[in-house]
């Protein structure tokens, strides 16, 4: 008896390790969209960051830092703004590069 019930419990486990195989690629390719968006959303966040500072840096610091020239400010100085020069990794698995 134990010898027939091998064969159908394999054949039990294969189609559920099938099933399961299905179900974990297809919320892999959803991940991988995921991801693929939050980078695309931080490379438009550093891009406005970095217009902003530019802005900052080129209109309104240098009108600020006049107030501390004419006396009319006390404190310390305004501290300089840097740009963020890092961008985020591409998400490109080698996999995706053969299906182009």
């Amino acid at each position: 008896m134990a010898y027939g019930w091998r064969p159908e419990q394999i054949a039990k486990n294969a189609q559920e390790i099938s099933n399961l195989g299905k179900k974990l690629y297809e919320r892999m390719r959803t991940l991988a969209e995921h991801i693929g968006d939050v980078g695309k959303g931080l490379e438009k966040a550093n891009a406005a960051y970095n217009s902003a500072v530019g802005s900052i840096e080129a209109r309104v610091l240098p009108t600020a830092r006049r107030f501390k020239d004419l006396v009319a400010a006390t404190g310390a100085e305004i501290p300089p703004l840097s740009p963020v020069e890092t961008t985020p990794r591409a998400f490109v698995a080698p996999e995706a590069k053969e299906e182009l």
